[in-house]
């Protein structure tokens, strides 16, 4: 098992891939390189993305979706890049998403 736990692989979610199309490429170099899991993890309140975390998994289970259906053995689970901010604490019990 190999897992990347920082990758922005969420089409349209941030500055990673802009569609769907460039996101399924990214994850069979992925897969061709020995990738089986990887953790999305886009950025949340660095000054430019803000996340919604229920977004997030939803656009996970779509690309998870489509990598089965396109038998592509990669697993993606759900993260964000978070940067420090002011309403950090509220936010970590029902916005933000961490790596454990």
């Amino acid at each position: 098992m190999l897992i990347d736990i920082h990758n922005h692989i969420l089409p349209g979610i941030d500055d990673g891939p802009t569609t769907e199309l460039d996101a399924i490429l990214l994850l069979q170099n992925a897969v061709n390189n020995g990738i089986t899991h990887i953790i999305a993890t886009p950025h949340h309140q660095n000054g430019v993305f803000t996340q919604n975390a229920q977004e997030v998994k939803r656009s996970i289970q779509i690309l998870n979706d489509l990598m089965e259906e396109k038998e592509i053995p990669v697993v993606i689970l759900p993260g964000m890049e978070v940067h420090l901010h002011g309403e950090i604490m509220d936010e970590l019990y029902t916005n933000i998403l961490t790596l454990a």
